[in-house]
């Protein structure tokens, strides 16, 4: 019961429990606002308080690489394949996945509507409604599965609710697959979306900004920098200085 709820259960839920499941310090941030909105509602916020929050750094966003997707569809299960196939390709956020309908896919225009959602409390960040393009392999695979669907939402458990474990999911599938737990969120395959474009070199920024409803240039700008080491060094071979020549004694 939430009435025996404490203070230091909270804590050691942020701090002892999420460090040892491999919570980065900005994911425990947000678990954090989490838990105190629902204290709040349920009228003991005096739990928690601002002090309390998990400190961060911030990072730049981290993509996943060619190696690295192939060694996920590994281990990615079959019945989650489209579910991660669209976090891959569309670069939605998770609550725009979760509540994502077949009424807001448009099967004539080949696109997936980033609206509000009443029915599941949901409002598109900053209320900046969207469509993201699909492609004709994807598009193909939901007009198969739609064919198989009972709910309205696209992804579901058993009994047609929204899916709430994405985060704990994909983590346990990274550590399957053996790949840097730091990129095992859902996220993470947003910011491979977002810099596939830039890297494919024919999406112009402001394409780019609207597929990911950005409204701030910045924003977007952040995802040109998860580039490898490797294709750094090959630019800068290729980069010509004007250098004094070395004398070798």
């Amino acid at each position: 019961m939430l009435s025996a709820v404490t203070r230091q259960m909270c804590l050691q839920y942020i701090n002892a429990y999420l460090q040892k499941m491999g919570n980065s310090d900005r994911t425990r941030y947000n678990k954090y606002g989490r838990l105190r909105g629902l204290l709040t509602h349920a009228g003991a916020a005096a739990l928690l308080t601002d002090k309390d929050k998990p400190r961060y750094s911030s990072e730049d966003p981290v993509c996943l690489e060619v190696d690295e997707l192939e060694k996920f569809w590994q281990v990615c299960p079959n019945h989650k394949r489209l579910l991660y196939t669209i976090f891959l390709m569309c670069g939605f956020r998770v609550k725009e996945l979760q509540t994502l309908r077949w009424v807001d896919i448009d099967f004539v225009k080949g696109k997936i509507l980033v609206q509000p959602r009443p029915e599941y409390r949901f409002k598109p960040k900053k209320h900046h409604c969207r469509s993201v393009p699909v492609n004709d392999g994807l598009l193909a695979e939901l007009r198969s599965a739609k064919t198989l669907a009972k709910y309205p939402l696209v992804f579901h458990t058993k009994k047609g609710g929204r899916l709430t474990h994405l985060w704990e999911d994909t983590n346990k599938l990274f550590a399957k697959a053996k790949l840097p737990l730091e990129k095992g969120h859902p996220h993470c395959f947003r910011a491979t979306f977002c810099t596939t474009l830039f890297r494919s070199k024919e999406w112009d920024l402001p394409s780019i900004m609207r597929v990911m409803g950005h409204l701030d240039s910045d924003t977007t700008l952040r995802y040109m920098v998860p580039l490898r080491d490797d294709d750094l060094r090959k630019r800068m071979v290729e980069v010509k200085f004007a250098v004094a020549t070395m004398n070798v004694a």
